[in-house]
């Protein structure tokens, strides 16, 4: 299991912050805040990025990587894109496609790439650059999104465009990776 350092360690400490601010973000968004400004919600938007950079940097800087922080945090991550895209698209109906494919570049993620695991001990270690590009794409629209009610705009659908196509390039690349992995896996099992 993991070490009581490990649980405790500061980077998993703000990843456990982001998972406890996913429900706050969707309480505030959906119950307190109404009208076509959502100024609380955004700082927490901000607040789960800055924590989302800060326990990576932390854990690198300071050699803090741990195991259950390479679990805890991608999950973390995800987990809170994924609420994010499910309550905007309450106010943007094409927002479902993101929702769409953060499940589909996820569950990819967890199957393919859990069997590559369990079968050859191969694992995609940490984000890959579309998948990084993906994520800050993500989140500075998403803010914007959430600022101002956009939801009759142009410019509200050129950005869920825009994600949507850097999602689909991270899902492509990471399955291209995973399928990669798996060949390897193969040969070296011949």
């Amino acid at each position: 299991m993991f070490s009581k350092k490990e649980i405790f360690s500061i980077p998993n400490l703000i990843s456990y912050i982001r998972l406890l601010l996913i429900p706050v973000f969707a309480y505030v968004y959906l119950v307190i805040e109404t009208g076509s400004t959502h100024y609380f919600t955004v700082l927490l938007l901000i607040a789960c990025s800055l924590t989302d950079y800060l326990d990576g940097r932390i854990a690198r800087k300071y050699q803090m990587v741990t195991q259950l922080g390479k679990l805890i945090d991608p999950v973390a991550d995800k987990l809170y894109q994924l609420i994010l895209a499910i309550i905007l698209s309450f106010n943007y109906q094409y927002m479902k496609v993101v929702c769409i494919l953060i499940i589909a570049e996820n569950s990819i993620l967890f199957f393919y790439g859990g069997y590559i695991y369990l079968k050859y001990h191969m694992f995609i270690n940490g984000a890959k650059l579309p998948g990084k590009i993906a994520t800050a794409v993500f989140f500075v629209f998403t803010i914007i999104l959430t600022l101002w009610d956009l939801s009759s705009s142009v410019i509200s659908l050129i950005m869920i465009i825009v994600m949507a196509m850097t999602l689909l390039n991270a899902l492509i690349f990471y399955t291209l990776d995973l399928h990669k992995m798996h060949k390897q896996g193969l040969k070296a099992y011949e």
